[in-house]
């Protein structure tokens, strides 16, 4: 099975996400991968959909933010607008000037951003192209994404290799990312490991910025409306789902996209700026 890699036509005046093309399949979900996603039957089946081809862009963020995403309500949940207007969010957590990234860091991941804000502009990106429905992936999308059918360790195989991601290679037991295995100490441009993409042309799964998911980390068995309402009322216990470690994370088993990690979807920064998206759509889902 192979993946096919398309940039979509993006309007004259944003950029838009390329994104490869993962065929929809019933796929058989070995035990060891199913111990990390809760209540996953042995079979599943996928629609064909659409993911990023790398991580979200700080270029491609800034035309949400220039095109006032912030201040536009139907963009957000309700939840995630209330948080806005309580925290007076108006950009990422780390752009410090005048709501725009730092010099020379256009095709760096988007990271300091909460979920509310990854699904904000995803939503945005549906209404600037409603060619598709624009969302955060699935757990599992963005696992068989990352791993493809054969469910690999990693996205390259079933051996590990410092030098195929972006991830903490620090020395004398610093904190502080050297640099001297990856090439990269923060974050590194959307892209840079061509060797560490995965079998679907998926960039920098492992590393660089740890991803937000769709899901929530555990339900409770709750309705909607009932998540909605512990949400502003008592959301601490409730978590959404990231993904495949980022440029701060040490050791390998902590990179593995088989991990499950999450926190609270309002919180920004975790381990410094290290937390962003990468979009996805169902195929033949518009708003037209």
């Amino acid at each position: 099975m192979g993946g096919l890699c398309e940039s979509q036509p993006a309007p004259s005046d944003i950029h838009i996400p390329a994104t490869v093309i993962v065929p929809g399949t019933d796929c058989i979900i070995p035990e060891r991968v199913r111990q990390g996603l809760p209540e996953c039957p042995p079979r599943v089946s996928l629609p064909t959909y659409g993911i990023g081809k790398y991580e979200v862009t700080n270029e491609e963020y800034l035309d949400f933010v220039q095109a006032g995403g912030y201040q536009v309500e139907e963009f957000w949940s309700p939840e995630g607008w209330y948080y806005r207007q309580k925290n007076n969010w108006t950009a990422p957590i780390n752009w410090p000037f005048k709501h725009v990234y730092r010099q020379r860091q256009e095709k760096m991941p988007v990271a300091g951003i909460s979920w509310y804000e990854a699904q904000a502009y995803c939503c945005w990106l549906t209404y600037k192209d409603p060619t598709h429905v624009y969302r955060l992936p699935t757990e599992l999308e963005w696992l068989y994404a990352a791993t493809g059918p054969d469910f690999t360790a990693w996205p390259w195989g079933d051996e590990w290799d410092p030098k195929r991601c972006n991830s903490c290679d620090r020395l004398n037991n610093s904190w502080d990312p050297s640099g001297e295995i990856d090439g990269f100490k923060p974050l590194a441009p959307a892209g840079s490991f061509e060797n560490g993409k995965s079998r679907f042309g998926c960039y920098d799964m492992v590393g660089n910025a740890e991803e937000w998911c769709l899901d929530w980390y555990n339900r409770h068995g709750m309705s909607e409306i009932d998540l909605a309402r512990k949400i502003l009322e008592d959301p601490h216990d409730l978590y959404k789902v990231c993904r495949g470690g980022s440029w701060i994370t040490v050791r390998p088993e902590n990179l593995l996209p088989s991990r499950r990690a999450g926190t609270y979807p309002f919180v920004r920064r975790i381990f410094f700026d290290s937390t962003g998206f990468r979009v996805c759509y169902t195929v033949g889902q518009t708003l037209k």
